[in-house]
């Protein structure tokens, strides 16, 4: 017997303990009033039998936190045991030529799953000759006569049963859409006319690398190396976007947050800025929420989102 109720019954039976004396001189016994009853007699110190039940507690619940931790490992190596067999025809060479991390049995800092994925890529809705006046809606008066240097028009239509996002080993989701348990029946839809963009910029925006193919001195003495340059622009790519997401689950869609979540996504965010390369100016460096403004502000959005079922 452990919790609430084991501490109530507990402190019920100390206090009829030393309401013992007064009983002898005529006082009612109170612990028939808070639903148990117990005599005075006891064969144990009242500090000993209390330091024994707090000894019970422990042992209770790091067993539990045991059960619980074994379950969790096993219910995150199922996320990577393969659905299907491996081919015979596969070789399996990664032991041989790069050393293989196992996986841990932990969970993962972040783990987004996403089930019965539907994906179409394709030319955009509009036709081509809108495509600056696509622009000059969605970025806010974008000149239609700009020029790039990367253009890339495209329509995106995503469509998935189910979505989650866990942060390490937090109960409750950062956000979920889960569909009806038992069938394919679509959750979420995702459709958009999408473009990614990179405007020219002056000459000084242009950023030449020296590429190397063969160094020089390579085979004979005195030769030269053979090596060509590639231009590479430092403006920002920005997106151009008008999303469509329509959630038609019956089920509950969660988006959970708490001043507890601040801390992983501190980690998220310490993973997230090793993944760029380091910038050559030797100002101070961006901070991550600094950077997430820039990249929000590169992206031109007008969204609708609906919430409903079919």
């Amino acid at each position: 017997m452990s919790g609430p109720f084991c501490r109530d019954a507990f402190e019920a039976k100390v206090a009829t303990i030393l309401a013992a004396p007064s009983e002898q001189n005529g006082q009612a016994n109170q612990d028939e009033l808070d639903g148990y009853h117990f005599t005075s007699q006891h064969s144990v110190p009242v500090e000993e039998a209390r330091q024994r039940l707090l000894v019970v507690h422990a042992k209770t619940w790091q067993e539990i936190h045991r059960q619980y931790h074994a379950k969790q490992n096993q219910w995150n190596r199922s996320f990577y045991t393969p659905t299907k067999p491996r081919s015979p025809n596969v070789r399996d060479v990664g032991s041989t030529l790069i050393p293989v991390v196992p996986i841990p049995d932990g969970p993962p800092l972040v783990r987004l799953v996403i089930d019965g994925v539907n994906l179409h890529i394709g030319g955009p809705s509009f036709p081509m000759e809108k495509l600056p006046d696509f622009l000059f809606d969605i970025g806010g008066g974008q000149p239609r006569d700009s020029e790039y240097t990367l253009l890339v028009p495209l329509n995106l239509d995503v469509a998935v049963t189910s979505i989650s996002v866990n942060l390490r080993d937090y109960p409750l989701p950062l956000f979920a859409v889960n569909g009806k348990p038992g069938t394919e029946a679509t959750a979420l839809t995702f459709r958009t006319n999408l473009v990614i963009a990179e405007q020219m910029g002056p000459v000084q925006s242009v950023e030449w690398c020296d590429c190397v193919i063969v160094e020089e001195d390579f085979g004979v003495r005195g030769a030269s190396k053979f090596h060509f340059e590639v231009p590479k622009t430092i403006m920002p790519v920005k997106t151009y976007a008008n999303p469509e997401v329509n959630a038609t689950t019956r089920e509950t869609t969660e988006i959970c947050w708490g001043i507890s979540y601040g801390y992983t996504i501190q980690d998220v965010m310490r993973i997230l800025e090793t993944l760029s390369s380091a910038p050559k100016d030797p100002s101070p460096s961006v901070g991550f929420w600094d950077k997430v403004n820039r990249f929000l502000r590169s992206i031109y959005t007008r969204s609708l989102l609906m919430f409903g079922s079919s």
